[in-house]
């Protein structure tokens, strides 16, 4: 769907009043539109679409300056851009511990189609490893979190927003399913299908 317009209006109301502040009040700003973006929109799938071209032509309009900071990171992460998302995942790489660690402070988040699905689903936290594959590439991974309809992982590896992945879970069940948020090296993946609350309750 075609959403070039409104994108081109959001960039150019917020592009010059987000560009003077420093990447913090940037990415907590950014996070307040968003929440604003959805409400206004009222739409799951199309605040899906237009959320990450904004973001992209918030990016563009500033210049695509290099990534110094996580704040920045954060926001080239949720980018419609492949080159943004691999700015990101850069970053992350280079600067934090080669095991994928970070530190705990908590960034403001963008919304996501994942954490709106996700919040009607009772999740569990959990610290496992585990496997998925992601564009035929099997990988090591960390599952930090899951519900019947999607899971938080973490992993060295960058993942394109929107990529399609299969990752395996308890009593040999794997579920296909999609990348939703991306603040490397922490994914959310929403399933395609929802998984049983009986496979859910195995990790606990």
């Amino acid at each position: 769907m075609e959403h070039s317009g409104l994108v081109r209006e959001l960039v150019d109301r917020w592009g010059p009043r987000l560009e003077p502040l420093p990447w913090p009040e940037r990415l907590e700003l950014l996070a307040d539109i968003h929440e604003q973006l959805f409400e206004d929109i009222g739409d799951l799938q199309r605040y899906a679409e237009i959320s990450p071209q904004l973001v992209a032509g918030l990016i563009d309009r500033w210049g695509m300056p290099p990534v110094v900071c996580d704040e920045q990171a954060h926001i080239y992460a949720n980018s419609a851009v492949d080159f943004h998302r691999a700015a990101s995942g850069e970053w992350f790489h280079r600067s934090h511990d080669s095991d994928g660690s970070r530190g705990k402070t908590r960034r403001p988040a963008l919304k996501t189609q994942e954490s709106i699905d996700r919040r009607r689903a009772p999740r569990v936290v959990v610290d496992r490893p585990t496997t998925l594959v992601a564009s035929g590439r099997p990988l090591g991974c960390r599952l930090v979190d899951v519900s019947t309809s999607g899971a938080g992982i973490e992993v060295a590896e960058p993942l394109s927003l929107g990529s399609r992945i299969e990752i395996d879970l308890p009593n040999d069940r794997k579920a296909a399913g999609k990348v939703v948020r991306a603040e490397p090296p922490s994914f959310g993946l929403v399933f395609a299908t929802p998984i049983p609350s009986e496979t859910v309750a195995a990790l606990q």
